[in-house]
């Protein structure tokens, strides 16, 4: 890897209005336009877990996006006008159960079809300018795309946007939160999920999947130098949330982007600190409490120096574990 390629990334350290996704996007369309007023805008958007939504999943089934729908349209128009690369955190999205590992949007432009449809921002009706370069779709309830005699499911998912608008990974969360009752509501994603953003290998996981070293040991070993971790990791146990974050850099010797939520979502309070760890564990930027954007850049050359000074991948024996 040359040794001058860098990476900007701005995390979106939001608030998420409990089942409210009208609030949260345009929440996110507030933060994003933040982000990228930047006089050198980043490279990359990151959004935390679950944020259209919150864990309000008793109704989870009737506030989910319909197959990324209308969240995942919109975030598509944004990142194609504004050239910018979004991991777009996750999202509760419903859609058939037997669709295939890609999603049925994967590799799509933002209308479908190659073109491009009119920006709208989420605002109350009547209020200020329809269009923006950061705007939303309209609201309302978004249709399904998936046939009616498919047996359907709500993810939690992950959706990775490039440059120039086009889905290039979904990843569904594998391992469900037991203690958030993500077994009771929420399928199961099967498999482990890489991609490349500006020709730089990457991987995601979301939140709870970062207690399982082997699923991320996974991802390093298929290439990826950045991980990017959406989260909505709660107080009583943030101690846990740095130093995993810390521990998975260093051990697989790559950088790890990791965008917790803020605020409160009902007793459950949740403490921001996203997180930005260089291969060394050395915390390049950590967040406040609050909601907040936050910047930093990626000096991708760190990789391989550590790689090179502590010769970890070479020294494994699989053969033995």
């Amino acid at each position: 890897m040359p040794e001058e390629i860098k990476l900007k990334v701005s995390l979106i350290q939001m608030d998420v209005a409990f089942g409210d996704p009208e609030q949260n996007r345009r929440r996110a369309e507030a933060m994003i336009k933040e982000a990228l007023k930047q006089r050198k805008k980043p490279d990359v958007l990151v959004l935390p877990e679950m944020w259209t939504t919150g864990y309000d999943l008793a109704r989870i089934s009737d506030i989910a996006d319909r197959e990324g729908s209308p969240t995942i349209d919109w975030l598509q128009e944004v990142a194609g006008k504004n050239r910018v690369n979004i991991v777009a955190g996750s999202i509760a999205d419903r859609r058939a159960m037997n669709l295939d590992a890609a999603g049925s949007k994967a590799a799509r432009t933002p209308d479908g079809t190659g073109g491009c449809r009119k920006v709208y921002s989420f605002q109350a009706a009547g209020a200020g300018e329809k269009e923006s370069n950061v705007g939303g779709p309209q609201s309302g309830a978004a249709g399904t795309r998936s046939s009616p005699n498919k047996k359907e499911g709500v993810f939690n998912s992950s959706y990775v946007i490039n440059r120039d608008g086009e889905i290039v990974a979904r990843y569904d969360k594998v391992h469900r939160f037991r203690l958030m009752e993500e077994d009771r509501y929420l399928s199961p994603g099967k498999e482990a999920v890489t991609f490349e953003l500006d020709g730089i290998p990457c991987g995601i996981i979301i939140c709870y999947d970062l207690r399982f070293p082997e699923f991320v040991r996974k991802l390093a070993l298929l290439g990826a130098k950045v991980l990017f971790i959406p989260a909505q990791w709660p107080r009583p146990r943030e101690i846990h949330w740095k130093l995993l974050n810390i521990v998975r850099a260093i051990e697989n010797q790559f950088f790890v982007v990791a965008v917790n939520r803020a605020g409160k979502d009902g007793k459950e309070e949740f403490p921001g600190m996203s997180l930005v760890v260089d291969p060394w564990g050395e915390v390049l930027l950590e967040g406040s409490d609050r909601q907040e954007v936050l910047t930093a850049t990626l000096d991708l050359s760190r990789i391989d120096h550590a790689r090179r000074k502590i010769t970890v991948f070479e020294d494994r024996r699989p053969e033995l574990y």
